[in-house]
């Protein structure tokens, strides 16, 4: 019987002691059969249990301790090994005690007696007890045999090698690792000592251990588990008893099996298919492209061959424009190449050859024209569609225009090149033209134009009407208007119309203490109440409108859907979640839904109010299991805004809606969020554009699909120094002072109280007393005397959240260096600057806004805080 090496292995120590044993006998061959498997299986249990031993003590080090292997451990593995392969005399390995148990059983009157193979497969057997073991020969195919039991000794092996196998099986089930953990503790066991009174002992544990290795390794020996526990039909590898698998044909072939060509293949059973082997001989070199398609025949190489050469018959070709292609294959000769009649020079054109025959002068195009007597030019004659024409068409001569007119009708006609068109203008001449302009050949020597003569000239913005083609829109006034030129030749957009800049909503006064207070005459936020008041339509779809900027918002329900005031999502989610949820159902029949941006969210607060702080239509009828048709519902607490913190871009800008305090978080972090859409985008029917836009915050850079720098929402604001200490926003109307950094009252470092706790109670501190004071006293700053504290919204406006330390737009930090000017420069202070709007919510403290970054928070009232002053807005 043929073994593969792993078995062969396993044999070895199996039979270590049994090359001089001779055949059982007759009588015993049952007896002999349970002894074997009685026996194997406690060989294997004794196998496993000695492996698993070693293992589990490196198991213990390297894993439990994440330990070294010890050299205590290796002396406990070289013990276990020990047991599997023992040289100190027969009767000590595991391998010579099963083949101890055996003998015992099957050794008496084996003398003299021989049986053949009918004795061990039972059917036949001439023995009043035959062995009963149907399951034998495929047991001993399957261990790498060859199918056929040739002694008695190759089929107790058999089957002792099963249990091996199995025992091996189970150690890489319960020790992935086996291998890898037995050569570690083979490099440590090599170290070892063995005993003065046991010489032997490592050796003998490194055989054993290289024996177990060697098993489970398998004959690729590339370090992970191979055992060949027997062939498998199917598995590409010939061995047991097939005669091939898959196109492993064990070096067979058709002449090998006597036939004299053709291809040898194997079956789905691993048997030899001989269906493409022949017998006779063939010489021809022809291939299956050289025969007609369903023909068949041989060559050198095989026998039975079928044709693939294409029959295409009879073919006709008809000439044409391009060549035509003969197709490849078989011709049956009745193919023809079509002829025409009329391919004769007299109907062919002058000057063409069609297919060698040259055509006649006779012959001309005649072709179809749309010409007429009155499209060519008199006396010239052609022929149209077959007929001669002669042309009416009266040659042009010179035209000359009448003094004073700078336009004139050229006649019909005809004009070559060569004729000529005079415009005479009276008012064309060197004394009506400025000295070293020339027009139309004419140089001028007026002196140079001055302001007032009614044309835009040198320096000048403007002169009389003539704007140089600029309006008040490209100017930055967002709502258009009248623009016209000052006596000074320059802009006067005194009647150009900004953006109506929202108001903050608060109507109410406090003094410094907190209490209430009249708000006439105080300049507060509620006493000035700057911008357009708060307005929003209640659409009936679930949506609102702020009247003010056109955004259409999401109105949040406490019913469980999507719109639930109580869900909360990560940054990422809102998006991937919320939003994408909304334009897949097309929410109040639109799918251009998306997140704010920190300015819109803002948009919608209102500072008079609190715990929420927005207008009556975010807050109403908000009841358990109300919808969006019914109700209307804010949470209090913070909502997400699409702005990313330019200097954290793992944290987003939101609003906490109990306050209306701004605020950043980590973008893991749920919060709640409210979608919003364009309004006046694409409208049906027209809607007029947002009399109040909200400003862009200014972000351009992108963090993903949705994000604020993504879609970069909102009006463009439009800076403007004037020259004189002071910067106009186009976008807002407003006019904000510069600061310095010169130590005058324009100075950046200077800081102001809001308010005192004294008597008369309102906004009485030194950023009024001394601040506002300074610059409306006599003339005013800039010639005005109407500058004020801005409100949050207002001071807010100012800030770019793509900027950081300060987050303003450019205009507001430029050329900040130590003693420079208004007139020079432009700072901000990286900190925060008072508003007059006050925290409703604990009315001693006031609303600012932070610079380092554009934060939006409050201070006691008594703090000293940074201050600049604006003036103008609705």
């Amino acid at each position: 019987m043929r073994t593969r090496s792993s078995i062969a292995i396993t044999a070895a120590l199996l039979w270590a002691s049994t090359a001089t044993a001779v055949p059982l006998p007759a009588t015993s061959l049952n007896t002999c059969q349970s002894t074997v498997k009685t026996a194997s299986k406690t060989y294997a249990d004794n196998y496993l249990n000695a492996v698993a031993t070693c293992l589990q003590s490196i198991a213990g080090k390297v894993i439990k301790d994440h330990a070294a292997i010890t050299t205590i451990v290796a002396g406990s593995c070289a013990t276990q090994f020990r047991n599997i392969h023992d040289t100190r005399g027969t009767g000590k390995s595991l391998g010579e005690k099963l083949t101890a148990a055996i003998d015992k059983k099957c050794a008496p009157g084996m003398l003299n007696v021989t049986h053949g193979v009918p004795d061990v497969l039972g059917p036949g057997a001439a023995l009043s007890e035959p062995i009963e073991a149907d399951n034998i020969n495929t047991w001993c195919a399957q261990f790498g045999g060859d199918g056929s039991i040739d002694t008695l000794h190759e089929w107790s092996g058999c089957i002792a090698a099963s249990h091996a196998c199995a025992a091996q099986q189970a150690i890489v089930t319960q020790y992935p690792r086996a291998l890898e953990w037995l050569a570690d503790v083979r490099t440590v066991m090599a170290t070892l000592l063995p005993p003065v009174s046991d010489p032997t002992k490592i050796s003998d544990a490194l055989a054993g251990l290289d024996a177990v290795v060697a098993a489970i390794d398998g004959p690729d020996a590339d370090g992970q588990p191979n055992l060949q526990c027997g062939s498998s039909c199917g598995d590409g590898a010939k061995n047991g008893s097939e005669a091939c698998d898959g196109s492993d044909l064990g070096g067979a072939s058709c002449t090998s099996l006597g036939y004299a060509i053709g291809t040898l293949s194997c079956t789905a059973t691993c048997g030899f298919n001989v269906s493409g082997c022949d017998c006779r001989t063939a010489t021809g070199t022809a291939a299956v492209g050289d025969v007609l398609s369903g023909k068949t025949f041989s060559n050198a190489s095989s026998v039975g061959i079928t044709g693939t050469m294409p029959n295409n018959g009879a073919v006709t070709l008809t000439p044409g424009t391009a060549d035509q292609t003969i197709v490849a294959g078989y011709h049956n000769g009745s193919g023809k190449c079509v002829g025409d009649t009329d391919l004769v020079a007299g109907n062919i054109k002058s000057g063409v050859n069609l297919f060698g025959i040259n055509g006649s002068s006779s012959v001309v195009d005649t072709s179809s024209g749309t010409a007429v007597a009155a499209d060519m030019l008199s006396g010239k004659t052609a022929f149209v569609n077959g007929s001669l024409v002669t042309g009416s068409v009266p040659a042009g001569s010179n035209v000359s225009g009448a003094n004073g007119l700078k336009t004139f009708t050229i006649p019909n006609g005809l004009y070559a090149g060569s004729k000529t068109a005079t415009a005479n203008d009276t008012n064309l001449v060197a004394s009506n033209i400025q000295s070293g302009v020339t027009i139309f050949g004419v140089v001028g020597t007026a002196a140079s134009s001055t302001c007032g003569n009614g044309i835009k000239d040198g320096s000048e913005q403007c002169d009389a009407s003539d704007l140089g083609g600029q309006t008040c829109t490209g100017l930055g006034y967002a709502l258009g208007g009248s623009l016209t030129c000052t006596a000074g030749c320059g802009f006067n957009a005194s009647n150009c119309v900004a953006q109506a800049f929202p108001e903050t909503g608060q109507t109410t006064c406090w003094d410094a203490g907190g209490a209430i207070i009249a708000c006439a005459g105080t300049g507060q936020d509620g006493d000035v109440k700057a911008g357009t008041p708060l307005a929003f339509t209640d659409n009936g779809d679930g949506t609102i409108t702020d009247n003010n900027t056109k955004l259409v918002w999401e109105k949040l329900s406490d019913d469980g859907s999507i719109h639930d005031k109580d869900d909360i999502y990560t940054w990422t989610t809102a998006q991937t979640t919320k939003i994408a949820t909304l334009n897949s159902m097309a929410f109040a029949g639109k799918t251009d839904w998306r997140l704010p941006n920190a300015k819109e969210v803002q948009s919608i607060i209102n500072y008079q109010n609190s715990n929420p702080a927005v207008s009556p239509a975010f807050n109403t009828g908000c009841v358990a299991s109300c919808t969006v048709l019914t109700c209307s519902c804010t949470v209090n607490d913070y909502y997400w805004s699409s702005s990313t913190m330019q200097s954290t871009p793992s944290s987003a800008w939101g609003v906490h809606f109990d306050n209306g305090a701004f605020a950043v978080g980590p973008k893991s972090s749920s919060n709640y969020a409210r979608a919003v859409r364009d309004g006046n985008v694409n409208p049906a029917p027209p809607v007029p554009p947002a009399p109040a836009p909200v400003l862009a915050t200014g972000q351009t850079t992108s963090y993903g699909a949705g994000s604020d720098g993504a879609v970069q929402k909102g009006a463009t604001h439009s800076f403007n120094d004037n020259g004189d200490g002071t910067i106009t926003d186009n976008a807002t109307g407003l006019m904000w002072e510069k600061k310095s950094d010169d130590g005058s009252i324009h100075d950046k470092d200077d800081t102001y109280t809001w308010g005192m706790t004294s008597p008369p109670y309102t906004m009485n501190g030194t950023m009024v007393t001394a601040f506002l004071a300074t610059l409306n006293a006599g003339g005013g700053f800039a010639g005005h005397t109407d500058w004020r504290i801005p409100n949050v919204n207002e001071l807010h406006s100012i800030a770019n959240y793509q900027n950081v330390n300060p987050a303003v737009d450019a205009a507001f930090n430029m050329n900040c260096a130590a003693s420079c000017t208004v007139l020079t420069c432009s700072c901000t202070q990286s900190d925060f600057c008072w508003s007059s709007t006050t925290y409703q919510l604990v009315p001693d403290l006031a609303w600012d806004v932070g610079f380092f970054t554009p934060y939006v928070g409050a201070h006691n009232k008594t703090n000293g805080v940074s201050v600049r002053a604006v003036r103008g807005g609705s």
